[in-house]
């Protein structure tokens, strides 16, 4: 899928306008420094916004192609004081046009601060006072909310609210989830015909399975967690997905599905064949009704089947005209914010959550390890070629390569296989190394398997649609998987995150006949679902709306893998007002934090605590039940958001204080206190040292402490101490008390296991110091330059190292996810690539001094990344033309030379036809 375009947006910190006496005034450059400028991808939003400023869509877009063309067509001319003038201004006309004016978005440092923001004294940015927008799901989770100008404000909000039946209930928390949906990244596809469109009611199945049932009884304390044998499940078999014919998904660059957005929609889109069905299936009926079932239509003139799981506000519009009508006139459009690849990946990892409920032998966890441990020694031997593979995969054609703006030291390595005593190159691999064992030790294991998207079967959605007889192509305890049934693999362990229980695993069973190979031939990187058991329930409540599963052949999982009653937690449910915007604000509120995340770590302290008890134990039992009720309490802390009625995660179970023994506390109170004390999840795993900074400081500390106290007290290091056989009693205390303090648990679950082995297998081991030298003049063109614009670029040089560790650090310690930081660092490396071109428009030119700068002497221990976030694109040109634009390339053939992974390669050479 084509990416978007990044824009770049205020966020500022509550604080910051406090400081201000709420009347923020913004300076781009300040706040650019201060990291409250970040970027913001290509949405609805910002489509809509256009459209109120007056900016027509498509000529914005021909303006905004025409500017970066002039400005790329610049620096090829000889840098010239008029030509860095003009750079100057286009630069910031670029910068004028991907910036989002009249919105901002604010991170709450304190409660307070939210209250006082959207009270009726606000406050004001320039002047100009603003209001509260919305929250998205992951904004609020970091008190993160929009606020849109009074400039525009009210045309903004009633755009959003879309002509909606403003009198319909719905709970508050909902209603500004949809709300927010508008700020998804997503491209546009258009608009579309509502005569093509259907818009139909969900696919529903009931059937009974034996399952374990939670639930919240009034006047006890803790969730009822009872077996129920024939339980009734009322299933959603077509939950947030519809289908696209063939023809418009071709037309849309949709392969196997489809992630759609428009106004107050979200879910899938799978091609299929609904035409061919009911001519072949449905006996040529044609005549078709949709949810408001005015007059029919004919299917053949359908491109797009809409569900009312997908139309989360169907209600709130009499037809679909209606509908299309509002989304027309006010800016939304059909868009995409992903498709499925058009081929899935042969391997991925697994991480902890899938893991840590699984009874593992030693033996398992060494055969289950091997192939992680194996590659990382691969890729320590320093053989460019091992190198390669590893960063680009095992999947690499011999012919038809393309760099596809990837100008980035992998490329570049295998244009110049010389790179590989870069030391650039030697230190981005010695991390990845070291990045990999350590997230081997936290769970990231290699199996052979994928992530893919699930679908409903779109067979049973239809017959749904033309009136027939559920029954789908797929029976129960039946899947489909075009990748898994191609390489000749018929049964796979699957997973989903959050994942809390052993209960939330299943395996999947495939099924390929020529009728379901006929029906969905067009879902190739897919895992499509039966509509008649409980496999979404079990993996925590899955729907299809983009969800994605893990699913691998991996014969330890198969092996030992229990196929255990689905968990069915039973949920509250909020109240359906007509929500003002107060309430939309208490929905904000409850919503802050991330409470799913501490139940789930309070889940994994729980594993750990099992492991400490034999099976058959009252304490093991009672172990298991709090493990079970895990997968109850993430429900909750999701009821929480909504409004619904809830029960927070039992504090006596984490926490010593809250069993402390008091005067007034019957024997049943202390004996339950004495049960909780002895089985009290208050510690993380030992193997969460590597998964949060935190963990890992505070570990290492009191190890620190404890190994001095041990040498000067008693002459010894500590391991020795700890391994002593014949301890004096003062010895004895000393190590009792190490183990009862200590901040993380070190009893022997699965999970603490498995970090112990990757430990040991690379105990000791140093990441290789290639003392070879570099000529790094292989990647300059040789052109003379400026020395004047060369001392200006050394300072440029030294600014970009500092900025870029300060936002490293802080990222860490704000634990920014993946999405936001790369987005940032992505607006970073604009941003000094234009104030480097400010110095030297020339672009050949401009290489040459940053790879002066990054490889000078005086320079060889700091970071040459520089290079390459500003030049990289220069410096695969450069290589390619000393190449003669051939590049190597490693390619499987079972007789080849080099030995990666279990598999066998030769290395090839390629053209390559365009950089």
């Amino acid at each position: 899928m084509k990416q978007g375009k990044s824009y770049t947006i205020y966020k500022i910190n509550s604080e910051s306008i406090k400081k201000t006496k709420w009347n923020f005034v913004t300076d781009f450059a300040k706040l650019r420094k201060s990291e409250e400028v970040v970027g913001l991808s290509e949405s609805t939003l910002i489509r809509i916004l256009r459209r109120i400023e007056g900016i027509d869509e498509l000529e914005f877009r021909d303006n905004l192609t025409t500017l970066e063309a002039e400005i790329t067509d610049l620096k090829s001319y000889e840098s010239s004081k008029a030509n860095l003038i003009k750079l100057k201004e286009l630069n910031q006309k670029l910068r004028d046009m991907l910036h989002i004016k009249d919105l901002v978005m604010i991170t709450m440092n304190k409660p307070e601060h939210f209250d006082r923001l959207n009270s009726k004294k606000g406050f004001t940015i320039d002047g100009v006072k603003y209001k509260r927008l919305f929250g998205t799901a992951g904004g609020v989770k970091n008190k993160t909310l929009f606020y849109a100008s009074d400039n525009i404000y009210g045309e903004l909000v009633r755009r959003i609210e879309n002509g909606r039946d403003m009198e319909i209930k719905i709970p508050a928390a909902k209603l500004e989830a949809y709300k927010s949906l508008v700020a998804s990244s997503s491209l546009s596809v258009g608009s579309l015909d509502p005569k093509k469109i259907l818009v139909v009611n969900d696919c529903k199945t009931i059937f009974k399975e034996d399952v374990i049932r939670i639930y919240d009884e009034k006047g006890k304390n803790y969730p009822t967690v009872e077996e129920v044998e024939g339980y009734t499940i009322e299933n959603n078999a077509s939950d947030g997905f519809g289908l696209i014919s063939p023809k418009l998904a071709e037309e849309w660059g949709i392969n196997s599905g489809g992630c759609m957005r428009n106004a107050f929609l979200k879910g899938m889109i799978f091609p299929f064949d609904f035409h061919e069905f009911a001519k072949t299936e449905a006996e040529e009926k044609y005549e078709v009704f949709d949810v408001w079932s005015k007059t029919a239509k004919d299917i053949r003139d359908v491109q797009l089947i809409l569900t009312t799981s997908m139309l989360k506000l169907w209600k709130a519009y009499k037809s679909i005209e209606e509908y299309i009508g509002c989304c027309n006139k006010n800016g939304f459009t059909f868009s995409i914010t992903k498709v499925t690849p058009k081929s899935l990946e042969n391997q991925r990892d697994l991480n902890y959550q899938f893991i840590q409920s699984l009874e593992l032998s030693d033996a398992d966890i060494e055969e289950l390890v091997r192939p992680t441990v194996d590659t990382i020694n691969d890729i320590m031997s320093s053989d460019y070629r091992k190198t390669i593979l590893y960063l680009k995969g095992e999947d690499l054609k011999e012919k038809g390569y393309k760099i596809k703006g990837n100008f980035d030291y992998t490329n570049a390595l295998m244009i110049e296989p010389k790179l590989i005593n870069d030391p650039y190159v030697k230190n981005k691999v010695k991390d990845l190394i070291s990045k990999r064992i350590v997230d081997a030790m936290k769970g990231d294991l290699v199996v052979r398997g994928n992530f893919a998207i699930a679908s409903g079967d779109p067979y049973a959605l239809c017959q749904t649609i033309f009136n027939m007889k559920v029954t789908g192509l797929l029976k129960a305890g039946e899947h489909y998987s075009r990748y898994w049934s191609d390489n000749g693999v018929n049964r796979v362990a699957c997973f989903r995150a959050p994942m809390s229980v052993a209960n939330n695993i299943r395996i999947l069973n495939f099924k390929d006949t020529d009728k379901m190979k006929l029906w969905y031939k067009h879902m190739k990187t897919v895992n499509i679902f039966n509509a008649f058991d409980t496999t979404p329930h079990a993996q925590n409540g899955e729907d299809y709306d983009s969800d994605s599963n893990l699913t691998t052949n991996n014969s330890v999982l198969l092996r030992v893998i229990k196929e255990l009653k689905p968990i069915i937690c039973e949920q509250g449910t909020a109240k359906p007002i007509v929500p003002k915007e107060d309430d939309l604000q208490i929905a904000n509120k409850l919503s802050f934090g991330d409470d799913i995340g501490k139940v789930t770590n309070r889940g994994t302290s729980l594993y750990n605590v099992l492991a400490k008890f034999e099976k058959g134990t009252a304490e093991y039992n009672e172990i298991q039940y709090r493990i079970k009720c895990v997968q109850h309490y993430q429900q909750n802390a999701i009821d929480k958001t909504k409004g619904a009625e809830w029960s927070p995660f039992p504090k006596e179970w984490y926490s010593a204080n809250a069993n402390q023994i008091i005067e007034y506390d019957t024997e049943e109170d202390i004996q339950r206190k004495l049960l909780n004390i002895s089985i009290l999840a208050d510690k993380q795993p030992y193997f969460f040292i590597y998964r949060y900074p935190e963990t890992s400081k505070k570990y290492k500390e009191y190890v620190r402490k404890h190994e001095d106290n041990c040498i000067f007290n008693y002459g010894i290091k500590l391991q020795d101490m700890l391994t002593k056989q014949d301890r004096d009693k003062a010895e004895e205390n000393f190590v009792f008390n190490y183990y009862s303090y200590i901040p993380v648990s070190l009893a022997p679950s699965t999970m603490n296991r498995i970090c112990w082995k990757v430990e040991e297998e690379f105990k000791g081991i140093k990441k290789g110091s290639n003392k070879e030298k570099f000529d790094y003049t292989v990647m300059k063109s040789g052109i003379q330059y400026n020395q004047k614009h060369y001392k200006q670029l050394q300072k440029l040089y030294n600014k970009h190292n500092a900025l870029m560790q300060s936002y490293k650090k802080i990222s860490k310690q704000d634990d920014i996810d993946k999405e936001e930081s790369n987005e940032q660092s992505r607006q970073f490396v604009d941003e000094f690539r234009n104030s480097s071109l400010e110095i030297c428009s020339n672009m050949i030119e401009l290489t040459d001094m940053v790879l002066d700068i990054c490889y000078s002497k005086l320079n060889e221990s700091k970071s040459k990344q520089f290079a390459w976030d500003i030049c990289g694109e220069q410096i695969i040109r450069n290589l390619c033309q000393s190449n003669d634009f051939v590049i190597n390339i490693p390619v499987l053939d079972e007789n080849g030379d080099i030995n990666f992974n279990g598999k066998r390669f030769r290395m090839t050479k390629s053209f390559i036809r365009s950089v």
